[in-house]
């Protein structure tokens, strides 16, 4: 938590030291590694479009809106993360 591309790919780079490159896990031992260290694009958003999603799924279903007493979708909805 709170780690950035570098601290990760000090961390995976550490793992690989004490592992070995060919170990099975080397490649996918932590997430969040630059793209030159294996890896994936689109890495740093993909938090936020999972927050995203997760949103516009709660606020479009009916079971959770209704014990809320809220209207369907996100027009005029505020919210504090």
């Amino acid at each position: 938590m709170n780690c950035g591309a570098k601290e990760m790919a000090w961390m995976a780079d550490t793992y690989r030291i004490l592992k070995g490159d060919q170990d099975i896990n080397a490649t996918a031992c932590v997430t969040g590694k630059p793209l030159a260290m294996d890896g994936i694009d689109g890495r740093t958003e993909a938090t936020g479009m999972g927050l995203y999603y997760s949103a516009i799924k709660f606020l479009n279903t009916d079971f959770y809106l209704k014990k809320l007493g809220l209207e369907k979708g996100i027009v005029g909805k505020t919210a504090i993360v």
